[in-house]
C-alpha cells in the first residue's frame, strides 16, 4: 500500500520549484545581458590561411572545441554549452577575398530570447555596483582559463597576445 500524499505538501514543492526556476533564469539572463553590453569578439587577422587553419583545428582537438557550424566561408568551434557560465568559441572566417582570413575568439551566453557575447580579453565585471560590490559575468578564474588557451594558440600562430 502507497503512502498518502499531502496535496498541500504538493503544492510547497511546486512553489519551491518555481521560485527555484525563475531566480535561475533571471541569474542567467543578466548575466547575458551584461555580457551584451561589452565588446563583444577579439579579433586577429591570419596571414597564411592554408596553415592556419590546420593548426587551429588541431588546437581546437586538443581542447576539447568541437565543430558548431561550418561553410565554404566560416568555421565555429565552440567547447561546452551556453549553459549559466557560457560556451568558449573560435570562430574562423573568410573576411574580404581568398587570401584573407580572420579569427575570433569569444564567450557565447544565452538565456531564452536574450544572447550576448563577451570577448575574452574584455572585463568580466560588469560595471553595476561599486568597489569591489561589481556584478561578475563570468568568474575571473574561468575566464582566465580560456585566455590563456587562447593565448596557447595565438603563440603557435605568431600572433599578439592577449593582455
Amino acid at each position: 500500500m502507497l503512502p498518502s500524499i499531502d496535496p498541500a505538501m504538493i503544492k510547497t514543492y511546486l512553489l519551491l520549484f518555481s521560485l527555484v526556476s525563475v531566480l535561475f533564469w533571471l541569474n542567467l539572463a543578466g548575466r547575458t545581458w551584461c555580457a551584451s553590453r561589452r565588446r563583444s569578439r577579439c579579433t586577429f587577422d591570419l596571414p597564411h590561411a592554408t596553415a592556419s587553419l590546420s593548426i587551429i583545428e588541431h588546437w581546437c582537438k586538443r581542447y576539447g572545441y568541437t565543430l558548431y557550424s561550418s561553410s565554404s566561408t566560416r568555421r565555429c568551434y565552440q567547447r561546452g554549452s551556453c549553459l549559466w557560465y557560457g560556451a568558449p568559441r573560435i570562430e574562423v572566417f573568410q573576411s574580404g577575398t581568398a587570401w584573407e582570413w580572420q579569427l575570433q575568439a569569444y564567450v557565447q551566453f544565452k538565456s531564452g530570447v536574450i544572447s550576448g557575447e563577451l570577448a575574452l580579453d574584455e572585463h568580466a565585471l560588469h560595471p553595476l555596483g561599486s568597489g569591489d560590490s561589481k556584478i561578475e559575468i563570468l568568474p575571473m578564474r574561468l575566464l582566465n582559463t580560456h585566455r590563456l588557451e587562447f593565448n596557447r594558440l595565438l603563440k603557435t600562430l605568431n600572433l599578439p597576445l592577449l593582455p
